[in-house]
């Protein structure tokens, strides 16, 4: 799995019995000048993921194994749209990807972030956003977001339904009807099930409670 968010979301992953990575691809900060500007202008190729299937390539090459047929990815919120994208740009590598609280620069209530890494005439015209890439989608794919999410507006997601259902594909939605710009110990069990249902091949336990710090925030 290649995971995104936190650490403690990275050693779940590991304890339920995944090889976990994650990688800093070009785009991201505290960086050269010219490792950031890889993804000026376009602020969703932050992280570069071919960056990062070619890392797993390297590794698996490595340490033999690492099973290159049960690739998944996640991300959460401002970590990216990769576990979307990694879906469309690369469906023969990813084969499930989870998206927790889906990021799209043009809907953000903080538009500050597109200006900052788009500029204010926004992104490049040959930029393509994951509702035109869907034809593309050949893995399993989980959305999950809080409808009173006011950084990542429902839309967001909304606009990825749109253009599932538009081009025919399968997917999982997870809505959380009181849950705001953050996550939830429901969210979270939900994604690891989708991961070990569908990369380990394991049916997860039934009804398991999970408790985690997001419960008392």
């Amino acid at each position: 799995v290649r995971a995104g968010f936190n650490d403690a979301e990275r050693k779940a992953l590991a304890e339920l019995g995944f090889i976990v990575v994650q990688i800093d691809g070009r785009g991201v900060p505290f960086r050269h000048k010219a490792f950031q500007d890889e993804s000026y202008g376009w602020v969703e190729s932050a992280s570069k993921l071919e960056d990062h299937v070619a890392g797993i390539q390297q590794l698996a090459k490595r340490y033999p194994y690492m099973d290159l047929n049960r690739v998944g990815i996640t991300s959460h919120t401002t970590g990216g749209p990769g576990g979307v994208q990694g879906l469309l740009h690369h469906p023969d590598f990813y084969k499930v990807g989870v998206q927790k609280t889906p990021h799209d620069s043009r809907l953000m209530s903080a538009s500050m972030l597109g200006e900052k890494f788009e500029g204010l005439s926004g992104p490049d015209a040959q930029c393509e956003y994951p509702e035109q890439l869907m034809k593309q989608l050949k893995g399993k794919l989980l959305l999950s977001c809080g409808m009173l999410d006011d950084v990542c507006p429902p839309a967001i997601t909304f606009r990825l339904i749109e253009a599932l259902q538009k081009a025919n594909k399968d997917f999982d939605l997870l809505l959380l009807p009181t849950l705001g710009h953050a996550s939830s110990s429901y969210q979270w069990r939900n994604c690891w099930d989708f991961l070990v249902r569908h990369l380990l091949e394991s049916e997860p336990p039934k009804d398991f409670h999970l408790t985690t710090a997001f419960d008392y925030l």
